[in-house]
């Protein structure tokens, strides 16, 4: 499911935790593309709208702690629109590279110590700033994500998660992960496959299963014929 196939969100249908989110029995959406974002605000700019506001002028929730990216709709999905590394968009990542896991946002080596202010706002104003300035579309992070992953042939953007599709982008060995939690994309908290960070896949592991499983099944067909025969 591409983004741009992506009918217009409801953000009471979104947890305001997202993938963090804690309660088994919560049953709204939980996709990865809302890891950073605050929610409440974008919940709270759609009720105004919703109930025939013109203008919405507030810049924050009310929460007074929240570390969260205060996008607007517009804004948010501007974002959206802007290819994924490793199935992450850019305001997944912590802009601090703080590494604690109750932060809000998602940590990954690849993207550590680079200005998110150059990445998501187009510039850094700050002139003693000495975090990295690099451009998000640039290949300099894509090749320190294929760096950082222990498969290095592919990445979840070449992979198709559509089903019953016969287009060549379904490896064998990641039938057991979910495609659309690793492009971001899966609005549920636990589906029937794995929801695991492409980069703690190993898909040498899984390909040798694979090939298992595959020999295994074509011995046993091949016993099978010369048997009938």
């Amino acid at each position: 499911m591409d983004q741009k196939e992506q009918k217009p969100y409801i953000f009471t249908e979104i947890c305001l935790q997202s993938i963090y989110c804690k309660d088994n029995s919560c049953q709204l959406n939980h996709s990865r593309v809302f890891v950073g974002v605050c929610v409440e605000y974008l919940r709270n700019e759609q009720q105004f709208y919703d109930e025939g506001g013109e203008e919405y002028e507030q810049t924050k929730c009310n929460k007074k702690d929240c570390n969260l990216w205060h996008f607007q709709n517009d804004k948010f999905s501007d974002q959206l629109s802007k290819q994924t590394i490793n199935g992450i968009f850019p305001h997944n990542l912590c802009p601090k590279s703080c590494g604690f896991e109750n932060c809000g946002y998602l940590h990954r080596k690849w993207a550590e110590k680079v200005c998110f202010n150059q990445i998501l706002k187009g510039s850094c104003r700050n002139k003693q700033c000495e975090l990295e300035h690099v451009r998000w579309e640039l290949d300099i992070l894509k090749e320190r994500a294929r760096s950082c992953s222990l498969n290095q042939d592919t990445t979840p953007e070449d992979l198709c998660e559509k089903e019953k599709c016969n287009c060549g982008k379904h490896p064998p060995w990641l039938n057991d992960y979910c495609i659309l939690y690793l492009k971001g994309l899966c609005p549920n908290k636990k589906c029937i496959k794995n929801h695991t960070d492409w980069e703690k896949i190993n898909t040498k592991i899984n390909q040798k299963k694979c090939f298992k499983v595959l020999y295994h099944h074509r011995s046993r067909k091949k016993k099978k014929n010369s048997f009938n025969t």
